[in-house]
């Protein structure tokens, strides 16, 4: 590539002392070098905020930003003020990536004219690989139409950091407050913005799996977020082209019937409010237990 244009890597640390230095590393080992890593130490209680600095002092493309605990939201947000980068990626601190993990996706966006490059990712532990995800075969180019018809049927995963993006399809957008599923609740708006989004089929991003990931807690909050991201998703896709998204009712009842059940002691609850609505609108009967099911009507026909 004639022109090295800067690759803005952003990495919401918290609490991951055992797993960041080789994200870090994996980072700084990158073949296409002009990159800056932007480390928000999230008001970490571990030694990853010391870890942090430590690579800052030996490494000057990394910038750390300490702020007290506020979610991984309110971090990339943060990080999004600071990055200076044409392009942006992001990466969690508690995986690890290829060593052209920068320079694959963004020679296949330079050549091909794309805001949004999608490549492969495998899914590891410790000791194995679990699964591979995406599994893109070849390269592929789509327009905006076919991306965003892709993204909303699940053949584009919803997570953020399996992507490249042109920096300017996220400006003004933030990511919403949440939990959990923060990504579901941005990303068709940043393949609205594309012109073409581009598939490659690299493997080049290492989701690591550990037992007290955020990713599987569960809580009240959880359940409620995963229900309002997957409605906001799904209302706009409903909204842009129905047909998309017809068989995704099932799912969307099923999330609001497990928010119903969180919050069936606060029936004045806005999420329960909601949620009672969708079951109400639709009638689709979701994969669940023969207890769940008898739950969901008794929510669909006796509760007002």
């Amino acid at each position: 590539m004639e022109k090295q244009e800067l690759i803005s890597i952003i990495v919401p640390v918290y609490n991951v002392e055992n797993y960041l230095s080789k994200c870090i590393e994996s980072l700084l080992s990158q073949s296409y070098e002009n990159i800056e890593v932007i480390l928000v130490d999230d008001g970490s209680t571990d030694s990853s905020g010391e870890i942090c600095d430590r690579f800052a002092l030996k490494d000057k493309r990394i910038k750390v930003i300490h702020q007290e605990n506020a979610g991984v939201s309110a971090s990339r947000n943060k990080a999004l003020k600071f990055a200076n980068g044409q392009w942006l990626m992001f990466v969690d601190s508690d995986d690890y990536v290829e060593k052209d993990f920068c320079e694959a996706p963004l020679r296949y966006a330079t050549e091909n004219s794309c805001e949004i490059v999608c490549f492969n990712y495998k899914a590891v532990s410790d000791s194995e690989v679990i699964n591979a995800g995406n599994n893109n075969e070849c390269n592929c180019l789509l327009d905006r139409t076919k991306a965003m018809i892709m993204h909303a049927k699940y053949e584009l995963s919803d997570y953020v950091w399996d992507k490249l993006y042109r920096a300017a399809v996220w400006k003004g957008l933030v990511f919403p407050e949440a939990s959990c599923c923060e990504d579901m609740g941005i990303l068709f708006k940043c393949f609205e913005r594309t012109a073409n989004v581009g598939i490659i089929p690299d493997c080049l991003y290492n989701y690591y799996q550990r037992d007290n990931s955020t990713v599987h807690s569960i809580s009240t909050r959880r359940t409620l977020d995963t229900f309002r991201m997957y409605k906001e998703r799904f209302d706009f896709y409903d909204n842009w082209d129905s047909t998309v998204v017809d068989y995704q009712h099932k799912e969307l009842v099923k999330l609001a019937l497990f928010c119903c059940i969180a919050l069936k002691n606060e029936k004045d609850h806005e999420d329960f409010k909601t949620a009672l609505s969708v079951i109400k609108k639709f009638h689709d009967i979701p994969d669940v237990s023969i207890k769940g099911k008898l739950r969901l009507l008794f929510f669909r026909y006796f509760i007002r």
